[in-house]
């Protein structure tokens, strides 16, 4: 089974491709305006065939970003007439070392704080509870003695100070390929798309 993969949520956005739950080919993409303009271009280079199903990043993160990957992810599976399923963005960011077993990912949320998504290891495989946002203020409290991972870990830095520290995160892609073979995700489901959830739009930007 072929799958296409993509989030847009952030500055490390990219296209996965993977084949039975292997990633086989990975392709950073740029942000801001320019996601905008060649995504399309950028898929159909890398994607010449179409997969078995696509799943897309659906934030926390940037508004327009999440916009821009999920209406292209719609648009090539109702074309293509494959499933399609979402996943929380922060799990991008899984840890790959395999001594760690419980975890916090962090982003900036600007103005509302820190974006934060705790997982724990269950039998080898990360298990991640919903994203939610908090205070700077009550962070590092919050999240005392756990191992913190962050794709932009000095900008948080500079807003709160963690005794423990935190590392820096790339888009964990064996992560992302095992998704759908995942016991936690035992068959695709459909798009939620968390910007049009009224419940979830204190989690985007």
């Amino acid at each position: 089974m072929k799958g296409f993969i993509l989030d847009t949520s952030s500055n490390r956005s990219f296209l996965l491709l993977s084949i039975e739950g292997k990633p086989v080919a990975y392709e950073p993409l740029e942000g801001g305006e320019k996601l905008s303009k060649d995504l399309g271009a950028r898929v159909k280079k890398f994607l010449p065939t179409p997969p078995d199903f696509i799943a897309v990043g659906t934030g926390p993160g940037s508004y327009t970003g999440i916009r821009v990957g999920a209406a292209m992810a719609k648009a090539l599976a109702f074309g293509w007439q494959i499933p399609i399923f979402g996943f929380h963005s922060l799990e991008i960011f899984a840890p790959t070392d395999t001594s760690i077993s419980t975890c916090a990912i962090l982003t900036d949320a600007k103005m509302g704080g820190l974006y934060c998504q705790k997982g724990r290891k269950i039998e080898g495989n990360w298990i991640f509870e919903p994203p939610e946002r908090l205070a700077v203020i009550d962070a590092p409290s919050l999240l005392s003695g756990t191992s913190l991972f962050s794709p932009h870990s000095s900008d948080i830095l500079k807003r709160a100070s963690f005794p423990q520290g935190i590392l820096d995160s790339e888009p964990n892609q064996a992560y992302l390929a095992a998704l759908p073979y995942s016991e936690a995700r035992p068959s695709l489901e459909p798009l939620s798309l968390a910007y049009l959830d009224r419940n979830a739009t204190n989690l985007l930007l």
